[in-house]
């Protein structure tokens, strides 16, 4: 098994729950401070598996632990660590990671899953020990520096958190859920360039990404880019038809860009594609409001008088 292709299976190990990330004023230290953002489509954003599930089976984890207890292989050990992230087998993964460490001690990969299941018990010392053990071992492997950034996050180290997310980027840039979590966080304290960039790392590899496609416009739209915030959001109702945030922040930078028209096609989609028992009385108002503007704009055009050519 190649160092990449075990990168993306250990990944399992590190979905970020990010709730909350997405929020807080501009300050020179990382703290999770929180006040809203403009949309607020970014609190839950939606993580994003790089292995197929269906490769790890129940029971894999325990039975393959029993296998490589009996006879050594490396590859199975691997492979039944990852089936125990897989199924949140988390006593039974730090077994496994005993073994590893036993049978190959110069391998990071022990103390790695020895951390990883220390971090989802919440033994926080033990998880942070684990990854630093890790790390003297294979420094310059992303996915352990991810590892040491969620467990410093955890234990509010946000500076140093922040730090180990982006080494982790700058030695494997396809580490897509680091990406996401950096933009987050630079989106939140308003470094909107920075959070741009990552965001677009994570569509160079998710496209469809909600919350980068999200983010990305956003950030182009605090940049004073709103042409270019228009564009990703469209992408973004492109990819996901049914979510209707999507359509309802896209009609409202039409209508702050006084793009009045394009505003009322969309509130009126939005209105059509609901059932008369979520009809929104605010968005008939708000069509109507919008439809006597252009009338008047219209009819200030049509009596401006017109200026004689001498």
């Amino acid at each position: 098994m190649s160092t990449r292709t075990f990168y993306r299976l250990s990944l399992l190990s590190i979905m970020l729950g990010l709730v909350g990330c997405a929020t807080g004023p501009q300050q020179k230290n990382i703290s999770p401070a929180a006040t809203a953002m403009p949309a607020p489509v970014y609190q839950k954003p939606v993580p994003t598996t790089p292995v197929s599930e269906a490769r790890f089976k129940a029971g894999q984890c325990r039975e393959q632990y029993q296998k490589i207890k009996s006879k050594w292989d490396k590859k199975l050990a691997l492979t039944a660590a990852n089936a125990c992230v897989k199924w949140n087998e988390w006593e039974t993964l730090d077994s496994v990671a005993q073994e590893i460490s036993k049978r190959d001690p110069s391998s990071p990969w022990g103390p790695y899953f020895a951390g990883v299941a220390a971090k989802s018990l919440k033994r926080w010392d033990r998880a942070l020990w684990m990854a630093e053990l890790a790390l003297k071992r294979a420094p310059k492997i992303g996915v352990v520096h991810y590892l040491q950034g969620q467990i410093l996050w955890e234990k509010k180290d946000y500076n140093l958190a922040v730090k180990s997310f982006e080494k982790a980027v700058e030695l494997d840039s396809d580490l897509v859920t680091a990406h996401r979590f950096l933009g987050q966080v630079f989106l939140r304290d308003q470094d909107y360039k920075r959070a741009r960039d990552h965001f677009a790392a994570v569509l160079k590899f998710t496209p469809g990404d909600m919350t980068a496609l999200s983010g990305i416009a956003e950030s182009e739209l605090q940049m004073g880019r709103s042409g270019q915030a228009k564009e990703y959001y469209q992408r973004a109702v492109a990819h996901h038809p049914d979510n209707e945030s999507f359509q309802l922040r896209l009609a409202e930078i039409h209508e702050q860009s006084g793009e009045l028209q394009q505003a009322v096609d969309i509130y009126k989609r939005i209105q059509k594609r609901r059932s008369p028992s979520t009809a929104n009385n605010e968005l008939v108002v708000k069509i109507k409001e919008l439809e006597l503007s252009i009338k008047k704009s219209q009819r200030s055009v049509a009596e401006a008088p017109t200026a004689r050519v001498q």
